[in-house]
């Protein structure tokens, strides 16, 4: 039984998320930066606490997303360009197979590469489209790494979460590298849309 939702809605709501998060991030370095008048009220503090907030924003919704997107592949609702995936279950509805889910793992942590790994292995052929997150294991990895040590109240913590704010090469910081890889992780787990003349690229 399919859920009425479809994959390429969870993309674009996931994604245009993401571009929130991004536009947060711009301007608070924005103001920070180039508005020296408002510095005694929005100091380096205030800053690192409004990036910190966007980038767990876009983790937070980065597992949401792998989570239903994962349950409405077990439902059977097809990829975006209609391709089925191959499944082991027939769930009757989305509270069905969330069980199923915790009937293989009662604590399901959708930011733990690992688990859905596994987790796919147990409810999909070959792990359906989230096999590719295997070749994509260091930098998942490296998210959830700054993740917990932004999420952590040290000097270690702090140094990094500058880095995170001034970035890790020229141009580009590790927040807009991270946010913009994950929306592109999105689209690829969901599959090629379908074109207008009923074809994928």
């Amino acid at each position: 039984m399919t859920d009425d939702r479809r994959l390429d809605t969870l993309l674009e709501e996931f994604q245009g998320m993401c571009d929130v998060c991004l536009k947060c991030f711009y301007s608070a370095v924005d103001l920070h930066e180039n508005h020296p008048e408002i510095r005694p009220l929005f100091d380096d503090a205030m800053r690192d606490m409004v990036v910190e907030q966007a980038f767990a924003r876009v983790l937070n919704e980065w597992q949401n997303f792998l989570e239903q997107s994962f349950l409405l592949l077990m439902l059977g609702v097809p990829l975006r360009g209609g391709t089925p995936v191959k499944t082991y279950v027939s769930p009757l509805d989305i509270e069905h197979a969330q069980r199923l889910v915790r009937n293989t793992n009662p604590y399901p942590d959708w930011g733990d590469l690992d688990k859905v790994l596994t987790c796919a292995e147990n409810f999909f052929e070959s792990g359906g489209p989230f096999a590719v997150l295997k070749t994509m294991r260091s930098q998942l990895n490296a998210v959830k790494k700054v993740r917990n040590r932004v999420a952590h109240n040290s000097a270690k913590a702090r140094k990094d979460f500058e880095n995170l704010v001034r970035g890790v090469k020229p141009r580009q910081t590790f927040f807009e590298y991270y946010t913009v890889y994950l929306k592109d992780v999105a689209e690829l787990l969901t599959g090629p849309p379908l074109h207008s003349d009923g074809g994928t690229p």
